[in-house]
């Protein structure tokens, strides 16, 4: 089996955005229970090493951090900047 860095990055945008998924999902789970909160930090993180998607899914889906200004509008944004990269990327070969 060749591994190719297409094949490596594309292993690392679909894990990166299932931690991001999760996390969110956790921190809303936390948030419920009133436990120990995971930092917004941790969230924006994610999202900016490739995980915008999976954290954008779980605070729609979870309907987590949705009042907060930062994530209500920048996130779209981060991965509305993702996607036009992958197309931009896609369409020069």
């Amino acid at each position: 089996m060749m591994i190719t860095c297409e094949g490596i990055i594309w292993s690392y945008a679909i894990i990166i955005n299932l931690i991001g998924w999760l996390t969110v999902r956790s921190d809303k789970k936390r948030a419920i229970r009133g436990k120990w909160r995971i930092p917004e930090q941790r969230l924006w993180l994610l999202a900016i090493a490739g995980g915008a998607c999976g954290v954008y899914w779980a605070m729609r889906q979870c309907r987590h951090k949705t009042q907060k200004t930062a994530f209500r509008y920048f996130m779209p944004l981060l991965l509305g900047l993702y996607i036009v990269a992958v197309i931009y990327t896609y369409s020069k070969s």
